[in-house]
């Protein structure tokens, strides 16, 4: 199609959901997808592109910010890997937000106040009562100590099982970090027995290991 000089789609570029204008670096209508975040002020403006930061995140679709993936963000997404690994709990929880809709977000730590380790700002459907999904932050950064990502990790990914499993009582604890917590509190401490008890055994495979290499050892010298 030949644009036509001073024509919208000779002004703006069209992303799919909305035009986009590169000129002004903002988007000509608001954003039709819900990425508000209260900690967040970048993401209150509805008209910007990528919360003004376009070197750490793209939005290929004009709706919901996709991150990009940042050194930050792979290596919590390494260490999801390891967990569920160690822990069918915590497997079967990403498993679920695998796919089709609920979403689990990861976004680095972007928005995080201070020496805070991690949030999880889950969503649900007011009307409906329907769990939507988690936005996952986590500031690796902030959590430098010897197992500390590790723990954020699952402390946020037990937010999420929390508000996917129920998410009316999600809705009424949404502005009770205590109670928020508590709910959170029988998926984290099942995962962390799942993970003891998967190096128990590990270690109890090397253990077993390295005496049947001396044995075999032995038979060699016999020989």
């Amino acid at each position: 199609m030949e644009l036509q000089e001073g024509s919208r789609e000779a002004l703006y570029q069209i992303m799919l959901a909305r035009y986009y204008s590169s000129s002004l670096g903002r988007f000509m209508a608001v954003d039709p997808g819900d990425d508000t975040a209260l900690e967040d002020p970048q993401s209150w403006n509805k008209y910007a592109y990528v919360r003004n930061n376009p070197l750490a995140f793209i939005d290929p679709d004009g709706e919901e910010v996709t991150y990009a993936n940042t050194p930050e963000v792979q290596q919590q997404r390494a260490i999801v890997e390891e967990i569920g690994q160690q822990s069918p709990t915590f497997q079967m929880e990403i498993d679920a937000h695998s796919g089709a809709d609920p979403d689990l977000n990861f976004k680095g730590g972007e928005g995080l106040k201070g020496n805070q380790k991690g949030a999880a700002d889950s969503r649900v459907d007011p009307e409906s009562m329907e769990y939507e999904r988690t936005d996952v932050r986590i500031s690796n950064a902030n959590n430098a100590g010897k197992g500390d990502l590790r723990d954020t990790v699952i402390e946020e990914v037990a937010h999420a099982n929390a508000a996917r499993t129920n998410p009316e009582q999600a809705y009424k604890n949404r502005n009770s970090v205590k109670k928020t917590e508590q709910a959170a509190r029988a998926f984290t401490r099942q995962v962390k027995k799942e993970i003891r008890q998967y190096k128990r055994e590990q270690r109890k495979q090397e253990r077993q290991a390295k005496r049947e290499q001396k044995q075999q050892a032995k038979q060699n010298k016999k020989k």
